[in-house]
């Protein structure tokens, strides 16, 4: 498994990304989102999503890991707009992300669009909520054992 500082399309495909002649699955993403790092650049505004994260790369199965994933929109946005409600602690995930021909309607586009497809829903996790029930579990009192042996008096 390789190590990268963030999980993006360019450093999972080690290759730059040209326009497909059909729709084509790149890599799947699964993950635990704890958190949100913001910032901005010429190209404008990006949210990535912290956490724990591994993407496998569909044509060859090489594994990736990161703490750190920007994903597709709108997968990407709704993640981070989860984890910023405050409802929950983190939130996990499964997705494919592929690519597409575009229609070429965008100037300056680049002929293609990246798809994002959930393989599960993503859910709202308590991250420490199994710590919490074994740490609690194993400090419980326990249960005194019954008198044994006792002998009745005739």
């Amino acid at each position: 498994m390789k190590l990268l500082k963030k999980l993006v399309s360019k450093a999972i495909m080690e290759k730059p990304i040209t326009k497909p002649k059909e729709e084509t699955d790149l890599y799947t993403v699964f993950g635990v989102a704890t958190g949100v790092r913001s910032g901005n650049t010429q190209y404008g505004d990006w949210d990535a999503l912290m956490g724990n994260f591994e993407a496998v790369r569909t044509h060859d199965g090489e594994q990736f890991a990161s703490s750190c994933v920007i994903l597709p929109e709108p997968m990407n946005g709704m993640i981070v707009q989860q984890l910023n409600s405050g409802k929950a602690d983190a939130v996990e995930f499964a997705v494919m992300v592929g690519l597409k021909p575009s229609d070429g309607s965008r100037p300056g586009g680049c002929g293609y669009e990246f798809t994002v497809m959930p393989l599960v829903e993503p859910t709202e996790t308590d991250t420490l909520s199994g710590l919490r029930a074994k740490a609690l579990g194993a400090t419980k009192p326990k249960a005194l054992a019954s008198p044994g042996g006792s002998k009745k008096k005739k």
